[in-house]
């Protein structure tokens, strides 16, 4: 028997070095949930669906907090 596995949100930063200001964050949609193996069909479309979290101006637009399994979209302004 195998234990479950503990998920756990994640802090991403990234670099932008090569620009002369930090690109803007405008967006952050994510694709996550608490069933790992949920999956949409036909008679449920809408299991599983993107969500956009809000944009906290931090004045660090290269940190971000990442839900925990879970795909993410950022978009940034530059």
């Amino acid at each position: 028997p195998s234990s479950p596995i503990e998920l756990e949100e994640m802090r991403n930063k990234n670099q932008f070095n090569q620009f002369n200001e930090a690109p803007k964050l405008v967006r952050h949609i994510t694709l996550t949930g608490e069933d790992l193996k949920a999956r949409n069909s036909f008679e449920h479309p809408d299991t599983v669906v993107p969500s956009e979290l809000s944009v906290v101006d931090a004045g660090n637009a290269g940190s971000v907090n990442l839900p925990a399994a879970s795909w993410n979209v950022l978009i940034y302004e530059l």
